[in-house]
């Protein structure tokens, strides 16, 4: 009985992820140069389940483009691979992006997805008073913020740790 239930969660999981990056039809036809090809590349790793590479495509090809469209396959990547605070991070930029242009559809999408992402994050206060500060969770090769900010976003569950390094510093201080 597990594994059948596992399994369904599964394909409800992947048909609910599939519609993520329904929009690409039209973003196809508005994207031009290396960024059409990165997005078209994303789109294949996409298909094939590999997110984290096509997270990687689609964030080179919204580099160059700059279409915000793309930041909805971005947070649909860091969903799928259980980023929630990146998926959120990549939501409210593509809310503040896109802010007049969202149909009424688009605008519940958003909003369904603000109220599960939201759910699935904690939001910790920090109080630094030196700046140029990066955070770090987890080990994570990226930083989540760099001082000043007043808090940052993780993803809920588990204990986290925090590290914090100041820019050109050789050691890093763990909490």
């Amino acid at each position: 009985m597990k594994v059948v239930t596992r399994v369904l969660l599964v394909i409800v999981a992947s048909v609910a992820l599939a519609g993520e990056v329904r929009a690409q039809g039209t973003l196809a036809k508005e994207l031009s140069g290396s960024a059409k090809q990165a997005n078209e590349l994303a789109n294949q790793l996409w298909k094939d389940r590999k997110f984290h590479l096509a997270l990687l495509k689609y964030q080179a090809a919204y580099a160059e483009s700059k279409n915000p469209k793309l930041l909805w396959s971005i947070l649909a990547c860091h969903r799928a691979e259980e980023h929630y605070a990146r998926a959120l991070q990549s939501l409210y930029e593509y809310r503040d992006k896109t802010q007049g242009l969202r149909t009424t559809k688009d605008q519940r999408d958003l909003d369904d997805q603000l109220g599960k992402l939201g759910q699935m994050v904690s939001r910790v206060k920090l109080t630094i008073e030196e700046d140029d500060v990066q955070v770090y969770v987890d080990n994570d090769e990226d930083p989540i913020a760099t001082t000043p900010v007043k808090e940052v976003m993780v993803d809920f569950g588990s204990k986290r740790t925090l590290t914090f390094k100041k820019r050109g510093s050789r050691r890093p201080r763990v909490l």
